[in-house]
């Protein structure tokens, strides 16, 4: 078969598959709310009462602890930032929460385990929100950072992370749920709508989001059987400190509507919690399709310069034509791919000093 007629095929096939989707969508849809309520028939009716929450002192941690924290709720919460985990464990006392609160980093798979069962045994823990997440090459301006260094923080704390979150509680939890007569528990994972299509402005990041939603939408199956529920959030850009202040980007949403999306997600028992929807349909829509198509559509519409994408690369670069060569801090020149990781960080350190000045927003050309 050529590669043209494979193109075909694979175009062929994610539209018959789309067009089945959407006409079997509605039923599937209540096949699985009726699986989703088995869950929340069993649950606890005054609601989970022992919450855990990682990345606790910032954006949609914070916001979590806000939404859950009032009387008769116990909070265990952790964070690297000192500071901001004791202001969020204050939000949650003057609620009427109680608190159990500690700087633990989720790469560190003995202290999160240490952590978590002891908080465990205390108050057992009947929802676990694994929210703590970087956005490393984004968030990091040192010139000698590179693409591996990224790739490698992001496995460690996005990914990594999330398995000492959840696999420390998940077997507890089952063991509770699954007795007869006994209250269901739930787990979050925090994924991203990056997860659904490649993110050239974001390699790193859109990779460990996926292999957070897909681990995650497949332990839904497993702990269904033992009563507990696994939802995978999926969020589009949400205003948190992983975003500047002065940056605007598309469809962005404050974090307390992200929140009340979650919330809801959680309660409903939802498999996966995606917002916005336009956002969603668009990154899904491009991330089932071929590769050769996907690539065509990339460059006709020229995404790898338009858009976020351009904040990462200095001026003159073009989907159309390599880079051009600029001097790197050690004193080189770097030209060409091998050096992509470099003009990623040249770009947004270049992004970062302009959007401080607020003379810069997301799409505009790094002159």
């Amino acid at each position: 078969m050529t590669y043209f007629s494979q193109h075909l095929v694979q175009t062929f096939c994610v539209f018959f598959f789309s067009i089945v989707n959407l006409v079997l969508s509605p039923v599937l849809f209540f096949l699985e709310r009726r699986r989703a309520q088995k869950i929340i028939a069993r649950r606890n009716p005054a609601g989970f009462t022992s919450i855990f929450i990682t990345g606790a002192g910032n954006g949609i941690g914070r916001e979590l602890v806000r939404s859950y924290a009032r009387p008769g709720v116990h909070l265990s919460i952790i964070d690297m930032n000192k500071e901001a985990l004791a202001n969020a464990a204050k939000d949650a006392t003057d609620r009427g929460a109680t608190v159990t609160s500690e700087v633990v980093d989720v790469r560190d798979a003995q202290a999160m385990r240490e952590f978590i069962l002891a908080a465990d045994a205390e108050h057992p823990i009947d929802l676990v929100f694994a929210n703590a997440g970087i956005a490393a090459m984004s968030s990091n301006t040192d010139p000698k950072y590179t693409l591996h260094d990224s790739f490698t923080d992001i496995t460690q704390v996005n990914c990594q992370g999330v398995w000492n979150t959840i696999f420390p509680l998940v077997s507890n939890m089952c063991d509770r749920s699954g007795r007869a007569g006994a209250f269901s528990s739930q787990v979050v994972l925090m994924s991203s709508l990056s997860a659904m299509m490649p993110i050239f402005s974001a390699p790193d990041y859109a990779a460990g989001k996926a292999m957070v939603c897909s681990a995650g939408r497949s332990l839904r199956r497993y702990c269904e059987i033992y009563n507990v529920g696994v939802t995978v959030i999926t969020p589009g850009f949400v205003r948190t400190s992983l975003i500047p202040q002065n940056v605007e980007l598309p469809m962005l949403l404050e974090v307390g509507h992200a929140v009340s999306n979650i919330v809801t997600g959680v309660e409903r028992n939802a498999g996966l919690v995606a917002f916005p929807n336009m956002v969603y349909f668009v990154t899904s829509t491009l991330g089932g399709m071929s590769d050769i198509g996907f690539d065509t559509l990339s460059k006709k519409a020229n995404l790898l310069s338009a858009g976020i994408a351009r904040r990462f690369f200095p001026a003159g670069w073009s989907a159309d034509s390599p880079p051009t060569p600029v001097a790197l801090s050690d004193g080189t020149t770097g030209t060409g791919t091998g050096s992509a990781s470099a003009f990623i960080t040249s770009g947004w350190s270049n992004f970062q000093q302009k959007a401080k000045a607020g003379v810069v927003k997301a799409g505009s050309k790094l002159d």
